[in-house]
């Protein structure tokens, strides 16, 4: 069984609010196993090869309406455990789908323009790929954003940066068992410069979707 420690970044790491991370801790388990092969991983794909499983994540990208009511103020909006709690990432808002190579998008991204009211400004998106550890233990996660993003390890929320006005990346320890599991990354702007960074800065971590047909 394992537990969750949580934290609040504030104050100079994040000027106009709290950056809430998560942290998964719990015992090593056994040596990596095999991938996961003939499983069904739902839209994370299947990883059967990890020697030629390409890295990089599949996106699905969300227009937002400009009447969407949680949209702002952001610092009136508490810190939640849940990103389902919103309805950012609903799939009938899709405006399109793609493989990206990673999420380092650094500040001035802006890759949702469909000519609806207050283009490019609000929108979300939502990668699935997986992440495989190679050793148990606490590793590096390079994390920041505007407004929110959210980072799933095996359905369990494991980081987050919420209601952030600015890009200010920070290093998140995160702790994994020894094995492969279906990795989430979502993100919602919702006000101001437009800015994702999520990258594992860990020799022992892979990430990658096999399964992407351009």
């Amino acid at each position: 069984m394992s537990r969750v420690a949580r934290t609040l970044l504030c104050g100079a790491m994040m000027l106009s609010g709290c950056s809430e991370y998560t942290v998964r801790e719990g015992a090593p388990s056994p040596p990596v196993a095999d991938p996961p092969g003939g499983e069904d991983p739902g839209d994370a794909g299947t990883a059967p090869d990890w020697n030629s499983c390409q890295e990089g994540y599949l996106g699905h990208y969300l227009n937002l309406p400009a009447t969407h009511p949680d949209l702002e103020p952001l610092d009136e909006a508490p810190p939640v455990e849940d990103p389902d709690v919103y309805d950012w990432w609903d799939e009938d808002r899709l405006s399109f789908e793609r493989f990206d190579s990673s999420l380092d998008m650094g500040a001035g991204w802006w890759p949702v323009e469909e000519g609806l009211t207050g283009d490019p400004l609000w929108f979300a998106a939502r990668w699935t790929a997986w992440v495989r550890a190679t050793s148990a233990g606490d590793h590096d996660l390079v994390l920041g954003g505007t407004s929110d993003v959210f980072v799933l390890i095996d359905g369990e929320l494991v980081a987050s940066v919420q209601g952030s006005e600015t890009f200010e990346p920070v290093v998140v320890p995160v702790t994994l068992s020894a094995g492969q599991f279906p990795l989430e990354v979502r993100f919602a702007h919702r006000k101001g410069e437009s800015a994702l960074r999520v990258r594992f800065a860990s020799e022992d971590v892979a990430v990658c979707f096999a399964e992407y047909d351009d």
